[in-house]
This record gives structure tokens, sequence and C-alpha cells, in this order.
């Protein structure tokens, strides 16, 4: 726990700007001050007209933190202080304000939408109270934010996709409250969260695959919401979840990917994660309920090789270099173009791209060995590639500098039939597909190093 107090508490400094000042009372007033376990300082000594401490005393009142030159109002750490009331508006006028600290009191009433202003909040901690009301999307502008606890609370509405922008977060907590709609695929943009807890809510939909892009993931939780249907195989890339530290029980969730069933016991995501759904899925039941029927319909395979097995060799870079031949059925119904990537997560210095194809048509149920070769002649009309890691537009086979490599071949169905990304490398274009994807399919196959 965060605790300011000045090292010498008799000393006084130079007034804090009068906005601030009027901020703290108001935060004093609006959460019945008088009444907090810890409130020394606020109202000790000689009294300002205003009812507090002299101006220039800020810096010793219980939880107030100045900053170097105590001109300004750095953190408010009233964590666990008896608050109750509600949180004042006035608390944005704090512009350099870097740490909230809220948590484990009794406040009520909605976050205020001018929060949004604190441009350099770094934590912003309300868990454990008794918020109501919606996450206001304003928070989106808090770009320099770490984290984010706001669970344990009665909020309502959406996750508002805004959260997205906050690419500087470690730790997400929105759980244990009564948020309602989709996971927005904009929180794939937060690579560096840690931390991601969803659990609890009224959470509906299905997994945005775009959550596989979140690699420095340690800690999952999605349990006891209503989510349905498959799980993405792109969850597989979260290969730093921590073990026993991750849950999606209590939804309606199942794969028929054994590779992906394997990764998600290897990392015990919730123990027997599949007996603990709605209904229960097990490796013994091959039906799919039929209200899951559109979210599982998407396969992928090759005649060259099965899922998980060797690449043969005319398919890579020394050996022919020739894409492989690929064909998928059961598109969902709404789709409207179709995007393939195939990357490499193995490479020694991060995920290799070896080929992108975007602008597929929807009526396009396979492409041919070879349609990968330079230009777009290979494709279907209306196609066109994008460019790999070599800078090329074409495909590049495996090519391993040693061991085994694994190679993914990956199918997005999409709701457009025109992706205008702003490159065309695999960033640009998977930027494009955020909130475009209606399905996706994928393929795995191996290639080891021959010298």
């Amino acid at each position: 726990m965060f605790v300011g107090y000045s090292l010498f508490p008799g000393l006084t400094h130079a007034a804090i700007p009068a906005e601030e000042r009027q901020a703290l009372i108001a935060l004093y007033n609006s959460t019945n001050g008088d009444h907090w376990t810890q409130n020394s300082g606020w109202k000790e000594g000689e009294l300002d007209a205003d009812g507090f401490a002299m101006p220039g005393t800020e810096g010793s009142w219980y939880g107030i933190t100045l900053n170097a030159g105590a001109t300004s109002v750095y953190r408010i750490n009233l964590d666990s202080n008896s608050l109750s009331g509600s949180i004042p508006s006035e608390l944005g006028n704090l512009t350099n304000l870097q740490y909230l600290l809220l948590g484990s009191n009794q406040l009520i009433g909605s976050i205020p939408l001018e929060l949004g202003k604190l441009k350099d909040l770094q934590w912003l901690d309300l868990a454990f109270n008794q918020l109501t009301g919606s996450i206001p999307p304003e928070l989106g502008n808090l770009t320099n934010l770490q984290r984010v606890y706001l669970l344990v609370n009665q909020l309502t509405g959406s996750i508002p996709p805004e959260l997205g922008s906050l690419t500087n977060l470690l730790n997400l907590l929105l759980g244990s409250n009564q948020l309602i709609g989709s996971i927005p695929p904009e929180l794939g943009n937060l690579t560096s969260l840690q931390w991601l807890d969803l659990g609890y809510n009224q959470l509906a939909g299905s997994i945005p695959p775009e959550l596989g892009n979140l690699t420095n993931l340690q800690r999952l939780g999605l349990p006891y919401n209503q989510l349905i249907g498959s799980i993405p195989l792109q969850l597989m890339y979260l290969t730093n979840l921590l073990d026993n530290n991750s849950t999606i029980c209590g939804n309606h969730l199942f794969t028929n990917n054994e590779a992906l069933r394997d990764f998600l016991n290897s990392k015990q995501i919730g123990g027997d994660w599949e007996s603990c759904q709605y209904p229960p899925f097990t490796r013994a039941m091959p039906w799919i309920p039929s209200l899951l029927l559109d979210t599982e319909v998407l396969s992928l395979r090759s005649r060259s090789f099965s899922n998980g097995a060797p690449i043969p060799v005319q398919h890579s870079l020394q050996g022919g270099n020739l894409s492989p031949p690929l064909s998928w059925s059961n598109a969902p119904a709404n789709t409207k173009s179709f995007v393939l990537i195939m990357d490499d997560p193995d490479a020694p210095g991060g995920t290799w791209d070896h080929w992108i194809v975007y602008n597929i048509p929807a009526g396009t149920t396979s492409l041919a060995e070879n349609a990968g070769t330079s230009g777009n002649g290979g494709l279907p009309s209306g196609a066109a590639h994008g460019t790999n890691s070599w800078g090329n537009n074409y495909y590049q086979g495996p090519s391993p500098p040693s061991g085994t490599h694994r190679y993914y071949f990956k199918l997005y169905a999409l709701s457009v039939s025109q992706l205008n990304p702003s490159g065309t490398n695999k960033a640009a274009i998977e930027a494009a597909m955020v909130g475009k994807i209606v399905g996706q399919a994928e393929l795995m196959g191996t290639y080891t190093y021959s010298p």
C-alpha cells in the first residue's frame, strides 16, 4: 500500500494549483472524509477559509503525495480507508496524477468520465467497491496506464473497445461485475498485458482469436460468463501462461482440435476445463450442440500433409518452394472474403511470416499447389499477396536454421468483401481484420532442418 506522508509534517511548501486543491477537497467531501479511518492532516493546524489545512500543507494530508517539487498531486492512496459516497468529477483536474488508489472502500455511483483527462495516470484501482454504471470509454485516452483494477463492483454495460488503446497495460482486471456484450477484439492490441481477468460477468459470444496476440499473458481469467463456441486456436500462442493460474470454466466452450486441447491441459486451464463447461464437453463427445454450429464450421486441410505432420520437402524453401495445396469447407454464412497467413512461431528472432494472401473471394474453397508463386497469377481473381518477413509478396517455404519448427496456416473468414489495410505486411492486415473475423481455421505442419 502506498501512503503519502510529508517527511516534515510541520513544513509547508508553495501551494499546489487552486484547481488541484479544490479537487482534493471535493474528494474529501464527496466521500465523507470526516468518517475515514485515517484523515490526519486534512483539517489539522491552522485552517484556511475553505475549512481545510492551509495551502502548502497538502503533502502532509493522509494519502496524498506531491511530486518532487511539491507543485502538483502525484499520488492518491486511500485504499481500505472507509471511503463512502461517490468519486467526484473534479479529480479530472489532477492532470499530473499518476496513481489513483481508492480500492476496498464503500464507494457508490459511477466512474466519472472526467478521469479520462488524467493523461499521466499509470495505476487506477477502484476495485472492491459498489460502483455502478458503465466503464467510461474515455479511459481509453489514458495511454500511460499500466494497471486497471475495477473488479468486484456492480459495473454494467459492455467493455469499451477503446481500452484496446492502452498498449502499456500490464494488468486489466474487470472480473466480478455485471458486464455484458462480447469481448472486444481490440483487447488483442494489449501486447504487454500479463494479467487479464474478465471472469464472473455476463459476457457472451465467442472468445476473439485476437487474444492470441497477448503472448506476454501469464494469467487469463474468463470463468463463469456466457461465452460459447469454439476456443480459437490462437490461444496456443499464449505460451507464457502460468500453470494453474488461468481458467475458462463455467461457459459453453469446446474444441475439436487435439493440439489446442493438449495445450489447454498442459497449462491446467481451470483443471479439467472441459468437464466444467455447460454442458460439459469431453474427448468422447463428437457431437456439437446446435446453438454452436455457427462457431466451429470452418475447417482447413491439405492433401500434402495432415495436421501436425511433417511438411513434404517440395514445399520447403530449398526443395522446390511450392506452396502446398489447401482446401477448406463450411465457411460461416456471412463470410464475404478470406485471409490466409502462414507463419513460424519458432523462428529464433520471433514469429516469421512466410505467406500472406488477402481479399480471397468468399466463393473460394481452395488454393492450388504453387498458388503462392510470384505475382498474383496463381490466386483467385481479386486476391492479392501480402508481404512476408523477407519483404517479398509471394510464398517462401519452411527453412528452419536448426531443429524442428512448426508452421501454421491460418485461414480467417471475414465479414467484409474488401480489406483495405494500411500496408501489406501481417501487422497491417491483422489490424485491418479487427472486428471483422467471423470464423477461423488452422492447419499446422512441421519441418526439420536438413544441412
